[in-house]
């Protein structure tokens, strides 16, 4: 039987926090699809082509993680693939609070609308990304703080990301 499993996210941009999820993620599962999912009430800096490019370049070392994109419900994407668990990375008590209510979201969706079972596995962030989010690099990334944004975005997208705010 296939583990697959699905990490949804903004990813506007993805971090290091990020990258370390997936990649922990992806060492447990045999595949695990990362998707950049699309939410029209979120008003994204990246669009969601920069933000699957960003990704695939980020994990071009990662074989069995794949990158897509998703406007619709986490647990109708994760009955498409096959996906029985949704992975989430908290930093933090305010994050396992937020997640848990989503968690309980998207099980009763899977279960009651497509009749599966969909867990969520929640990986702890490392000491290094505690403080990683992608809403903490947008204000760096917005007041010019590049010097720092660059600690928390990987290096082969740096200047990709660094591009869009120094006009």
């Amino acid at each position: 039987m296939n583990r697959n499993a699905i990490y949804g996210g903004t990813f506007d941009p993805p971090t290091l926090g990020h990258l370390d999820v997936i990649k922990r993620a992806a060492a447990m599962y045999d595949t695990l699809y990362v998707v950049v999912l699309v939410n029209e009430a979120k008003k994204p800096v990246f669009t969601t082509e920069e933000r699957i490019e960003m990704l695939q370049k980020c994990t071009v070392d990662i074989p069995n993680a794949v990158i897509e994109s998703y406007s619709g419900l986490l647990a109708k994407y994760a009955y498409d693939r096959n996906a029985r668990y949704s992975v989430r990375g908290i930093r933090n008590g305010f994050d396992a609070e937020y997640e848990r209510p989503m968690f309980e979201f998207n099980q009763q969706i899977a279960r009651e609308e497509f009749g599966f079972e969909l867990d969520t596995v929640f990986i702890p962030t490392t000491r290094e990304n505690f403080d990683t989010s992608s809403s903490n690099v947008r204000r760096l990334l917005g007041g010019k703080a590049f010097k720092v944004a660059r600690k928390y975005i990987d290096s082969r997208i740096a200047e990709q990301v660094i591009a869009k705010y120094e006009v």
